[in-house]
């Protein structure tokens, strides 16, 4: 299954919007499977918009079937690291630690 994101616009912003893509990609690893998040003309995604799609699926569904069911292509390497930065500290929270200890 591909997602393409530019389907809800060019500038990912809100947690709103982002629960609506986390549900998207929710129900297609549900299904069985494997999404492909196509970041094909976004030109920003902002740590909010992040959090509530990558860090909180990483969360649901654990870090090793996140990365066997969520792939991502076409992520510029600003949006790939805000993106890796969401993950890791939803991570480290969970695990009662701070991302700067």
């Amino acid at each position: 299954m591909i997602l393409n994101l530019k389907d809800f616009g060019t500038f990912l912003s809100t947690r709103d919007l982002g629960e609506i893509i986390r549900n998207k990609i929710t129900t297609g690893i549900k299904e069985g499977n494997i999404v492909t998040v196509d970041f094909t003309d976004i030109t920003q995604m902002t740590h909010s918009c992040a959090d509530e799609v990558f860090a909180k699926l990483v969360i649901e569904f654990g870090l090793p079937n996140f990365k066997k069911f969520v792939k991502m292509k076409n992520a510029d390497e600003t949006t790939a690291t805000i993106i890796k930065y969401a993950i890791a500290r939803s991570l480290q929270n969970q695990n009662g630690h701070s991302v700067t200890s």
